[in-house]
């Protein structure tokens, strides 16, 4: 079984390709730099969003590859567009080489301004920024009937990364400034919190479902048994070692929690829980 992983350039990709390497397999790493390319495990392809050649036989596609949020912010249209026909290359080669299953890492950020407390897949928001609505659009075509490969679109919330890494969720920053003894303002301290991954848990599902025959959707994914917010940064407080009293401050906007349950109904995968996620990663980010 053979694993072509985009983007693994990136925090993400290269922490989840490290971790397919690491349990034995056969893995093709995508990238963008030359310097890689002598190794037979890397596919050098400087831009997925033109016509690329690659000859070797994949049965598994985890597409990483993204544009991030400040890339959107500043093209806006064109990284959108970028985005899509990435998407669409890889549907086409998927297509043409019978690609047997298709990981797509999705976002939170499909939702929008999120306006309920919990959501799950069938909420609709509003205010979506073109990084969510690239997102959407590419799990559309994915999605799509004529396509021969079962898909899974994972909808993500920001993930806990021991590389460093452009977009960095709320609880890295928390930790960075803990680490520094800096001052710490928190909102909705007693609001409920399962808004995380880690890499680890990516792996895990995918791992999980490669071996399942699961009809192709779409998924919220990210922590169960949330905690209260006043309970995760007493978590980090305590294994960082920081010192200083928390500041509380109100704030107006709605907290949300992530509704798993559809992903575990359909594939019988049994999630991590908020406090096993956030224990996992300090003790891998705090001893690197």
């Amino acid at each position: 079984m053979k694993i072509l992983i985009t983007g693994t350039d990136g925090a993400i990709g290269k922490e989840l390709s490290n971790l397919f390497l690491k349990s034995k397999f056969d893995v093709i790493r995508h990238t963008k730099k030359k310097n890689k390319i002598k190794s037979k495990n890397f596919f050098f392809c400087k831009d997925l969003s033109k016509k690329f050649k690659f000859n070797k036989k994949i049965d598994i596609i985890i597409h990483c590859a993204s544009s991030n949020k400040k890339f959107f912010e500043k093209n806006k249209i064109n990284a959108f567009k970028k985005n899509l026909r990435i998407t669409k290359n890889l549907i086409k080669y998927a297509n043409f080489n019978n690609v047997n299953k298709f990981f797509f890492l999705s976002s939170t950020d499909v939702y929008g301004d999120k306006r309920e407390k919990i959501i799950s897949e069938s909420y609709s928001g509003k205010k979506i920024s073109l990084y969510g609505k690239a997102k959407l659009a590419s799990e559309k075509i994915l999605l799509n009937k004529s396509n021969k490969f079962s898909l899974f679109a994972l909808r993500i919330p920001g993930v806990l990364t021991i590389s460093d890494s452009k977009q960095k969720p709320y609880l890295i920053k928390l930790i960075k400034k803990m680490k520094k003894n800096n001052q710490i303002t928190i909102y909705n301290p007693k609001s409920l919190f399962n808004n995380t991954l880690d890499v680890k848990e990516i792996f895990e599902i995918i791992k999980f479902i490669i071996k399942k025959n699961i009809k192709s959707n779409f998924y919220n994914f990210s922590a169960v048994k949330p905690m209260s917010f006043d309970k995760v940064v007493k978590l980090l407080k305590k294994e960082t070692g920081y010192k200083k009293s928390i500041l509380i401050k109100k704030n107006e906007k709605i907290s949300f929690i992530i509704n798993n349950k559809k992903i575990i109904k359909k594939t019988g995968y049994k999630i991590s829980s908020t406090e096993k996620i956030i224990k996992r990663f300090l003790k891998s980010y705090l001893s690197k």
